[in-house]
């Protein structure tokens, strides 16, 4: 199955999801075209399945489980180590062909865009709104909403780097200098308005 998904995945990001054929991937893979159908049962559902892989894999690199901070004054190297490794997932170069071809597919396929945004940015802003309710409960921030407050950190991290690496093409991304700097300045923002 693993060599499915890696003949998919690269097919789909050559070729793009309506020129993609399952005929390619069973070559590729080296297995039958009927192979592929019993474990996927058609294109969208692998195109789904190759999509799944690459953000459950750039998730793995953000949303591990850390020990929460125990302090207010452990509060921004947490934050801002949390911050870079989401610029990092989110900036990698196979996590953004991924979402250029969601992109371009969108009109056409609207529900592989809702599997790209339920299993990529929304799962992240859920899990940071997980974390900042915990946080609060603990008393290490103030927010009346903990989704609103994860959106608005979402996007003070993700919103330059990620439209950048998008419009202009991966070499436009922040380095790890500029992704420090972007991590340490909307730590800064957030908790200026929600420190405790």
């Amino acid at each position: 199955m693993q060599a499915i998904l890696d003949s998919a995945e690269a097919i789909f990001l050559r070729s793009g999801y309506v020129d993609a054929s399952m005929d390619e991937v069973s070559l590729l893979a080296g297995v039958s075209k009927q192979t592929v159908y019993t474990h996927f049962g058609d294109k969208e559902n692998l195109f789904a399945s190759v999509v799944g892989r690459v953000t459950a894999d750039a998730a793995a690199r953000v949303h591990y489980e850390l020990p929460d901070p125990v302090s207010v004054s452990a509060l921004p190297a947490y934050l801002e180590d949390y911050a870079r490794r989401q610029l990092d997932a989110v900036l990698d170069e196979r996590v953004l062909a991924v979402r250029r071809l969601v992109i371009a597919e969108a009109v056409r396929f609207p529900q592989l865009a809702e599997t790209f945004w339920r299993q990529g940015p929304s799962r992240a802003t859920d899990e940071m709104r997980t974390r900042f309710a915990r946080f609060a409960g603990a008393g290490l921030i103030v927010t009346p909403d903990p989704a609103a407050s994860a959106i608005a950190f979402n996007w003070m991290v993700m919103g330059y780097a990620i439209n950048a690496a998008m419009l202009l093409g991966v070499h436009a991304a922040p380095d790890h200098a500029e992704r420090a700097q972007i991590a340490a300045e909307a730590t800064r923002i957030f908790l200026a308005a929600h420190r405790a």
